[in-house]
């Protein structure tokens, strides 16, 4: 493996480690974190719910963005683009306003209701564009990997 690939992927570990890290201490410290902003019990009763869900949307946020980085500087945008529009425009914003007003067909359970819908939205939409992305990414370096190698692609 080439050193500069080596150095990518140290570089990709190291940004989804953070992002992890972040998103987790967000999570665990969200008590005292919602008390620096708010002395409010109903503003920070709602405030707690939707920073459980930070790990989780960092770490999906930063591996999307990791990878369509990745991709675009390959010159492969379109897909890029398609997925990411997809995911966040189809997925996070307009699942989110059917989960945050009671639009699901069969009704939208209490607890997504409202800001947690738009948050549990955007983050499977962050979600299913890292997964996407990072598979067109994984499909990108095997075909490399075999043209490196002298076989066929």
């Amino acid at each position: 493996m080439r050193p500069s690939a080596l150095c990518g992927g140290r570089r990709a570990a190291l940004t989804v480690g953070l992002a992890l890290a972040c998103g987790t201490i967000v999570a665990l410290l969200r008590e005292p974190l919602v008390g620096l902003y708010t002395s409010n019990a109903q503003v920070a009763a709602a405030a707690l719910p939707l920073l459980a869900w930070v790990a989780v949307f960092h770490l999906a946020d930063a591996s999307q963005v990791y990878a369509g980085v990745v991709l675009r500087a390959w010159r492969i945008a379109t897909i890029t683009f398609v997925v990411n529009a997809a995911a966040m425009w189809g997925v996070g914003l307009l699942g989110g306003y059917m989960l945050a007003f009671d639009l699901w067909p069969g009704g939208t359970p209490e607890a997504l209701r409202g800001a947690p819908g738009f948050w549990a939205a955007g983050t499977v939409g962050l979600t299913l564009a890292a997964i996407a992305l990072g598979a067109v990414l994984a499909r990108l370096l095997r075909r490399l990997g075999r043209e490196a190698r002298g076989a066929p692609a």
